[in-house]
């Protein structure tokens, strides 16, 4: 039944009638929800996500909603993952051109759940550039999706810290504390990249408006690996002091309690600068 169904969804429609074009497009939205929930027909998986796939350019706004929906569904199966995967360039593109905010909530819905380690690169990419102009009702989402993504596919760990500043930059309202702790337990526990992540936190206070949350992210890794970087003549650990005091006065108190303990840190570091840090 569900094949003849999909075999039928093909054919020309009979009526150029409204009512008999929505009529066989719930039939066919349900049977692909059987589909779905059966999950164990490989070939009926693939065409369903291809027949969805053809929703995706319709006009119809109700349609490519369904249609993303349905394949954040498929795109969890291990059948139809493969074939979900194909239309990624289609999701991308609904993602910048499309008007309709909830469409765009599920295509970015898709493109989370397609991610895989073959092209995690290439659609946090896509998100992150979509920060910049989306809705402030999804961006705490979206925020917390490119947080998961990057860590869990991260294969060379510099991307995963150069992507989770430029997140903090462009959306440092919406990052959770649990965001940015996270970000610090990973450069506390791997080695390899503390002398990179000194780098990158001290170039990223540079910035003449810096939020709050990358002046804690950059004041306790500076504080914690700033002698890494000191023998450097643009980041000598007085320059360092004094880049991050004068992000001081613009911070609330428990920031403030945070860059005091980075002063403390500083003069364990560098004695030589004791009596600066003094007056």
């Amino acid at each position: 039944c569900l094949d003849t169904i999909l075999n039928k969804a093909q054919e020309p429609l009979k009526s150029k009638k409204v009512q008999h074009s929505n009529a066989r497009n719930a039939v066919l939205f349900e049977a692909i929800n059987l589909i779905i929930h059966m999950d164990c027909e490989s070939t009926l998986l693939v065409r369903a996500c291809n027949q969805l796939g053809q929703f995706l350019l319709n006009r119809e706004t109700n349609l490519r909603y369904l249609a993303l929906e349905s394949m954040c569904l498929l795109a969890t199966s291990e059948f139809s993952h493969d074939a979900v995967k194909k239309h990624q360039e289609t999701v991308i593109n609904a993602l910048k051109s499309e008007r309709d905010v909830s469409v765009r909530q599920r295509a970015v819905d898709l493109l989370y759940a397609m991610c895989d380690r073959s092209n995690a690169e290439d659609i946090v990419q896509e998100m992150l550039t979509y920060l910049e102009t989306a809705d402030y009702t999804i961006r705490e989402e979206m925020v917390l999706k490119i947080a998961i993504l990057s860590e869990k596919y991260a294969i060379d760990y510099k991307w995963y810290l150069d992507i989770m500043l430029k997140l903090i930059r462009l959306a440092g309202d919406f990052v959770s504390e649990e965001v940015w702790y996270r970000v610090i337990q990973v450069v506390v526990n791997r080695t390899d990249v503390q002398s990179y992540a000194a780098k990158i936190a001290f170039e990223a206070l540079q910035a003449p408006a810096c939020h709050e949350n990358m002046i804690k992210v950059a004041g306790y890794i500076l504080g914690e690996y700033g002698n890494l970087i000191a023998l450097d003549p643009r980041s000598t650990p007085m320059i360092q002091f004094d880049l991050i005091h004068s992000k001081y006065h613009l911070c609330s108190t428990t920031t403030r309690s945070l860059l005091l303990s980075t002063y403390m840190k500083f003069i364990n570091l560098f004695p030589e600068i004791k009596q600066y840090v003094q007056d």
